[in-house]
């Protein structure tokens, strides 16, 4: 497993009521328990990044807190994504 490598997707199929994520894990050709897996750690975020990754990380905590409805808060999260 890499960074950026695509490891689900995100949809609504059938009669769902919403999209849904299906998030599996397989290893060795068998399925595991991922919060059980000791994971590669990721590249540490160089330090002329940090500043505006902090900046930005502090954005999408205050946001992600609001008390906005459910509904409209993933219409702006499907809208931020495309």
């Amino acid at each position: 497993m890499s960074q950026k490598q695509v490891i689900g997707f995100v949809g609504s199929t059938g009669v769902s009521t919403g999209p849904h994520l299906d998030y599996r894990l397989a290893k060795d050709g068998r399925f595991r328990n991922p919060l059980k897996e000791t994971l590669p750690s990721g590249s540490p975020i160089k330090e002329s990044h940090i500043e505006q990754f902090h900046k930005r990380r502090d954005e999408m905590v205050t946001w992600l807190t609001k008390d906005i409805p459910k509904q409209k808060r993933l219409a702006r999260i499907t809208s931020d994504a495309l």
